[in-house]
């Protein structure tokens, strides 16, 4: 018995040096959204001083929050071994990632109406705005393009992977693999926020892409390091998030594009 007993302990051990990754990096992620969001969400009115936002906006805030706090809660139930707690909770998780689905798309697609009820035109330039980091020299609607098409190819990323994910639940290498890129990728806002901070060069900079792919490639180095190769659930995450990524980018700079901007004002 005292033999089993171990070997069952070296067992957990091992899979959760295995896991650790899997903990550190949602952990990482959380730490992003909480950091990007606290001056207009978590702290507004205590340490700064920002402008009123409609209710939906708190609510889509906190539902995206919950999400990450939902997939750390997921990985540390699995490290620890509580693979049936970790399965009934997933079920929610499923469900609740139509919320996030929901949640993404409501706040983008009223984004552009609420800056025309700010009282702001879409051929004024960014700087009218008078944010720190969102730059000048391109008009709002382009500005906004970007915007918009960014978050709808991240949501669109989001349901591939996760719904994958959710198909592919009885295979847990595969599973967890997507459930992280699927949240790497609706990571955006988050560090679109965190891009305004003087020193990383605002939103037209380069510091919200790179991000996103230092996160991709963290997951790619780990599978090498651990595997020796890239799993095929990481290849086929990052090419989902790759290739929404550049198609939205593509789209927003055309016409057709900028048409759907006006019509969302």
């Amino acid at each position: 018995m005292a033999i089993t007993a171990s070997a069952t302990d070296a067992h957990v051990r091992a899979r959760g040096q295995r896991s650790a990754f899997y903990f550190y990096m949602p952990a990482l992620l959380v730490s992003i959204v909480v950091v990007g969001f606290a001056p207009t969400l978590f702290l507004r009115g205590a340490f700064f001083d920002v402008p009123p936002i409609p209710l939906y906006l708190f609510v889509h805030g906190f539902v995206l929050t919950g999400w990450f706090v939902w997939l750390l809660v997921q990985t540390s139930l699995a490290r620890t071994g509580r693979i049936a707690v970790h399965r009934t909770i997933g079920v929610i998780g499923a469900f609740y990632a139509l919320a996030v689905l929901a949640g993404a798309l409501m706040a983008t697609l009223g984004s552009v109406h609420r800056v025309i009820l700010d009282g702001f035109d879409l051929g004024m330039d960014v700087s009218a705005f008078g944010e720190n980091g969102l730059g000048s020299g391109i008009t709002i609607e382009a500005f906004m393009s970007g915007v918009v098409f960014a978050n709808v190819a991240s949501a669109v990323s989001f349901a591939a992977l996760v719904g994958t994910a959710v198909l592919l639940r009885s295979r847990p290498d595969s599973h967890k693999r997507l459930m992280l890129l699927a949240s790497i990728s609706i990571l955006g806002p988050a560090l679109a926020r965190i891009s305004r901070w003087p020193v990383l060069g605002g939103e037209q900079g380069p510091f919200v892409p790179l991000a996103l792919v230092l996160l991709l490639l963290a997951v790619l180095a780990h599978d090498v390091v651990s595997r020796r190769r890239i799993h095929p659930a990481t290849l086929f995450g990052a090419a989902v998030g790759v290739a929404t990524s550049v198609g939205g980018s593509l789209i927003a700079t055309t016409h057709l594009g900028r048409a759907f901007v006006r019509w969302l004002a």
